[in-house]
């Protein structure tokens, strides 16, 4: 029988929770599957299999066949499952599945037949908190990571969080949130100088991790010169994993300067945020001119994040501006619109009840492109958060706003599946989404270029350019060069 180390009571608040981690340390024993193509396509059309476990392909066509990895042609995101020719008929093909993830493939010969294999690793799970319900199952979530953090460290309380991504579509949608509260946790271990080793892990579901980080340690030091040398050491020590671990904790220096600490300031945006910008200008003192996306736009749209989450909850008398919610930046210097615009889209949201076209008209009334196409952009990445991920749909709604919006449209959206896909794995729907048949030629190119463009956020420049590599060779940015 495997091992199992259980983790139990953890205590949130009001709330008692058993929340429960397994960890299965012996081998569980490699089992075969069978995927037959048939006229009808590949039964079973999606199968759950474990690690090493061996999946057997047959046909009962008088066909060749060639089952093999996504992307057509070039099978690049899992090129070992490829047989590398036709299978005929009356033979099979086997391939032991390794690698854990969600893999889609297709007949090279025949890609409108298409599957999936689902690849879990049962000696390492975490239990999803599924036996409760509600406020309890969000405390559960929570206690599980907390837990596993003060057990095990950092990098295991990151491993847990990708399982239950992968487990628990409410975690899933909340993803961001929960690695934010860790952050907030990290902290203390990071304070109190006990082990805490920084990976490219942090870059999971959006960055939260700096954002909650940051906030607390300026909250707890209000030390701008810590906060900036551990941003220096975040990009030091992830450079080469991810290009952007320095821009998010930027970002999160802005956020947490925006905590209403001054009662003066309550129920005035501007005095509210003005000590915040002045902050983002000192620590990005050696910006000049300041570069987009460079340290004082990253601090600056943490700034606009901050108080457009404290607009919208109501906090410290504050508010949305219904009519106009906007308002705020347009009375901003250039230098930061772009930032603010960006931000506010969730307010616009917001008053529009997630009406997107509604949001989308609101954003038109922007008058320069500069500000307006970014803005517009960073409404359609929120689309698969809001669990609006139908392709059709998608595109209708994309060609149907003003020219000027329709090729970033469709772009961002595929980005709002980089920005929320399952840890690690962000690429794979946006990619699949690139190359979908609905898409023109124009807009495919729009779509690989935006999303090749900025794989090195996330991953290392080995994996971008491998990812880069499994796309068809038109669709390639900047010849698959990443550093």
């Amino acid at each position: 029988m495997p091992k199992k180390f259980l983790a139990i009571g953890i205590i949130l608040g009001l709330v008692i929770i058993a929340g429960i981690f397994y960890i299965f340390k012996d081998s569980v024993k490699p089992q075969n599957h069978t995927v037959n193509l048939t006229e009808a396509g590949f039964s079973p059309n999606e199968l759950t299999i474990n690690k090493d476990d061996t999946v057997i392909f047959t046909t009962n066509r008088d066909q060749s066949f060639w089952p093999a990895s996504n992307l057509h042609p070039t099978h690049g995101i899992y090129p070992q499952f490829d047989p590398k020719q036709p299978v005929e008929p009356g033979k099979e093909w086997s391939f032991v599945f390794d690698k854990v993830g969600t893999w889609k493939y297709h007949d090279h010969l025949a890609p409108l037949y298409r599957g999936t294999i689902n690849v879990e690793d049962k000696r390492s799970q975490a239990n999803d908190c599924s036996k409760v319900t509600g406020n309890q199952k969000i405390a559960c979530f929570e206690g599980l990571i907390d837990k596993t953090l003060k057990d095990k460290g950092l990098s295991s309380a990151f491993e847990v969080l990708a399982i239950l991504y992968q487990k628990d579509p409410q975690f899933a949608s909340s993803c961001h949130d929960f690695v934010h509260k860790l952050g907030e946790k990290a902290y203390g271990l990071f304070a109190s100088k006990q082990d805490f080793q920084l990976s490219d892990k942090s870059s999971y579901c959006g960055y939260g991790f700096y954002h909650g980080f940051m906030e607390t340690l300026l909250q707890t030091t209000n030390d701008m010169s810590e906060g900036r040398k551990f941003c220096e050491y975040a990009d030091s020590r992830l450079k080469l994993a991810t290009s952007d671990a320095g821009g998010a904790c930027y970002h999160g220096i802005g956020h947490g300067a925006v905590d209403g600490s001054d009662p003066r300031t309550w129920g005035n945006a501007k005095k509210m945020i003005e000590p915040a910008l002045k902050l983002c200008e000192m620590v990005s003192n050696d910006e000049n001119p300041p570069l987009r996306y460079g340290k004082l736009f990253r601090c600056v749209s943490g700034v606009f994040n901050g108080l457009e989450i404290l607009s919208s909850s109501s906090q410290y008398e504050l508010s949305l501006n219904r009519n106009d919610p906007f308002w705020i930046c347009k009375t901003q210097p250039d230098r930061y619109k772009e930032a603010c615009f960006t931000q506010f889209v969730v307010a616009v949201i917001n008053v529009t009840d997630n009406d997107f076209i509604a949001s989308a008209k609101i954003i038109d009334s922007i008058e320069k492109n500069e500000y307006a196409i970014p803005t517009l952009q960073s409404l359609v990445v929120e689309l698969p958060h809001q669990g609006k991920t139908d392709y059709q749909q998608t595109l209708n709604f994309c060609r149907n706003l003003t020219l000027r919006f329709q090729i970033p449209c469709i772009s961002a959206f595929a980005e709002g599946f980089m920005k929320y896909g399952p840890p690690q794995k962000e690429y794979l729907r946006a990619l699949e989404f690139c190359d979908s048949n609905l898409l023109t030629k124009e807009e495919k190119q729009a779509c690989f270029s935006r999303i090749l463009s900025i794989l090195r956020i996330w991953y290392t420049a080995q994996k971008s350019q491998e990812i880069c590599q499994s796309v068809d060779e038109k669709y390639r940015w900047n010849g698959c060069k990443y550093n």
